[in-house]
C-alpha cells in the first residue's frame, strides 16, 4: 500500500506535516476546516508545498513524517526547496530500512475548495 507524506504552508507562515493514504481527500479536509487536523483548524493552510509517495508500510510513512517534523524550520526549508534531498536524509537516518520515497505531483497556491476543485498541478524540481 502507498502512503503520502506532505507539507502544508499555513497562513501564519508555519508548516504542517502529515501523512495519509488518500492525499486528495486529506488536503480537502485541511482546507475545509472540517475533519482536518486540529493544528490546521487553528492555523488554516494556504497551499500544499511538498508531497512524497511512500511505498512501504504505515510505519515507514510515520517515520518520514516524524523525521520531517523533528527538523528545524531552516532544515524544513531546505527539504521544501529540494524535495529530492529527502531520500538521502531518510537513508542516512534509517540505514537498516529501505523506504521507497518518490516525489509526488502537488498543488500550489490552489484552494481545493474553490470552483474547479483546485486541480491545477505543478511538477516538482
Amino acid at each position: 500500500m502507498s502512503y503520502f507524506v506532505y507539507i502544508l504552508e499555513c497562513r501564519d507562515g508555519r508548516y504542517y506535516t502529515g501523512y495519509t493514504v488518500d492525499i486528495d481527500k486529506r488536503i480537502k479536509e485541511h482546507f475545509s476546516g472540517k475533519g482536518g487536523a486540529k493544528f490546521t483548524r487553528g492555523f488554516p493552510p494556504l497551499k500544499l508545498i511538498a508531497a512524497w509517495q511512500i511505498n512501504g508500510t504505515k510505519g515507514d510513512a510515520m517515520r518520514v513524517e516524524a523525521f520531517i517534523k523533528s527538523n528545524t524550520r531552516e532544515e524544513k526549508c531546505r527539504i521544501i526547496s529540494k524535495p529530492s534531498s529527502l531520500n538521502g536524509m531518510i537513508a542516512e537516518k534509517y540505514p537498516d530500512r529501505e523506504i521507497g520515497i518518490e516525489l509526488f505531483q502537488y498543488l500550489t497556491e490552489v484552494n481545493p475548495m474553490s470552483p474547479g476543485g483546485g486541480t491545477e498541478k505543478r511538477g516538482l524540481e
